[in-house]
């Protein structure tokens, strides 16, 4: 079976009409393919969508690359697939819809500020040794985006269960509640099981060629918090890094899950703070691709995430917040030149600890992000 199949081999009408608007309509895509949602995960300086090059390194039948393509028809898309019959599929979609910024002759020397894998890890025959390629191509900054489906299953499953039970049960002391946990974390230095493709299995694969994980696209899917809400969850969480954030999270959920992991390079320093960092507040806060704003009454707005997308599934899950109508000017004035302390200057006599603990709901609510501007890139 061809991957992912959606089309069938029929492109939806929908879409036709987007790509001959020629940037008139617009295009929403999920997580994985928005280039702004990306940068904003790990990018440490801003890059213009215009200013990346993108590669799909097995983009099977092309259904995704072809999405891409049309919402950044200024952004120069690399596409490769191994199944000839696959590859073909792909190329007949953009030529139908007159897409000229998808190219299916790589270059050898080129390198990539994003490189996707349309094709799970699941699906490719030498995973490891596919890592290893891709991050060889990788430009700076650069990142890698792969998916694949895990099974929760195995001769960990009894005892990971035992652990989710321990810290399920509110009679819990805390000390049973950090065995418990220790139980878990412990199964992240064991080896990995081929097949399962679980969170301790990928952060080794990755590991093993020269990456690292440095967050999940549905974030809030891999914070034990979601699953059990109490003090001792929290504070037992704090110090966690990403992966065994998302490890905790996964047994907590018992199931199996198909995993979205943004990859960098071992060696990179993440040096985009927390908004609630002493450094912050020289960065620039940068709006989520996805916010939007609607009236909620008399004087107040509601702000949250964007969730229709245009032919796709909503990829994001997060909590409206409401705010008062003045908060409106605030958000619209974080146009990406202004840092914190600038942008509050243009809305004095707001108090500032009104105005910092709105900008604390966008950040928790993943409306923003910080980073320093690419000097060399222009303005956003």
């Amino acid at each position: 079976m061809l991957y992912p199949d959606a089309w069938k081999g029929t492109i939806p009408p929908e879409l036709k009409q987007v790509a001959e608007s020629k940037g008139t309509l617009q295009l929403n895509v999920a997580a994985d393919l928005s280039l702004e949602f990306l940068a904003h995960l790990v990018f440490p300086a801003w890059l213009h969508t215009p200013k990346m090059k993108v590669l799909d390194a097995a983009c099977g039948t092309g259904e995704a690359v072809t999405l891409q393509a049309v919402r950044y028809p200024h952004t120069a898309i690399t596409a490769m697939e191994e199944d000839a019959e696959a590859l073909g599929l792909a190329k007949a979609y953009v030529t139908e819809l007159g897409i000229t910024n998808v190219m299916f002759e790589p270059v050898e020397e080129e390198r990539y500020h994003v490189i996707e894998s349309t094709r799970p890890l699941n699906q490719i025959g030498e995973p490891e040794a596919f890592l290893k390629e891709l991050r060889q191509k990788l430009a700076q900054p650069g990142l890698l985006t792969v998916a694949a489906d895990a099974v929760f299953d195995g001769p960990r499953f009894d005892a990971l269960q035992a652990a989710a039970v321990c810290l399920r049960t509110k009679d819990s002391t805390k000390k049973e509640v950090q065995a418990a946990v220790t139980d878990v974390l412990a199964v992240l230095d064991a080896p990995a099981e081929p097949g399962l493709w679980n969170i301790p299995d990928l952060a080794q694969l990755t590991a093993a060629a020269g990456l690292r994980i440095a967050a999940l696209l549905h974030p809030y899917n891999y914070e034990p918090v979601r699953f059990i809400d109490s003090p001792a969850m929290r504070e037992i969480t704090a110090d966690l890094s990403v992966v065994e954030k998302a490890w905790l999270a996964e047994v907590l959920r018992g199931q199996s899950a198909k995993h979205h992991l943004v990859l960098i390079p071992a060696e990179t320093a993440k040096n985009m703070p927390l908004i609630t960092d002493a450094e912050a507040s020289g960065y620039i806060p940068h709006p989520s691709p996805y916010v939007k704003m609607e009236q909620a009454g008399a004087g107040r707005y509601r702000f949250g995430l964007n969730r229709q997308h245009l032919l796709l599934h909503p990829a994001l899950s997060i909590e409206d917040i409401e705010a008062p109508a003045d908060m409106v000017r605030v958000f619209q004035g974080i146009n990406g030149m202004a840092t914190f302390e600038q942008l509050h200057r243009r809305f004095l006599p707001l108090p500032w600890d009104v105005f910092w603990h709105f900008m604390n709901l966008l950040a928790e609510n993943g409306m923003i992000t910080l980073h320093r501007e690419a000097q060399d890139h222009g303005t956003v």
